[in-house]
């Protein structure tokens, strides 16, 4: 018996843990216009958020909860760009190539 409950304490524990395996996200945010990296660029989930590098580098890591997400950008003076997402199976690490950001239009 003891072993039963010792095997299914070790069961639900290794289920947990599994699950809440973090994931990394990386990528370089550009000036669409430009080609120049963007510094200081809000790159977020529901669940985490960083922030860009001189360079336009950055790097999430987050515990994702279960299905498809959503990674923003956002930058005063650039329009905000959504970038849809999946869970890919046990993958831990995306890498999201070059994001550009077009610039905001002013309002007349």
């Amino acid at each position: 018996m003891k072993q039963t409950i010792l095997l299914f304490s070790f069961s639900i524990f290794f289920l947990s843990f599994s699950f809440s395996q973090n994931i990394e996200i990386e990528g370089i945010v550009t000036d669409e216009s430009t080609g120049l990296a963007v510094e200081g660029v809000s790159v977020s989930t529901s669940d985490a958020e960083t922030t860009t590098d001189a360079k336009g580098q950055f790097s999430l890591k987050f515990k994702p909860e279960s299905g498809p997400f959503t990674v923003s950008f956002y930058k005063d003076g650039f329009r905000i760009f959504d970038k849809p997402m999946s869970l890919d199976g046990n993958k831990k690490s995306y890498n999201l190539g070059t994001v550009m950001l077009a610039h905001a239009r002013e309002l007349n």
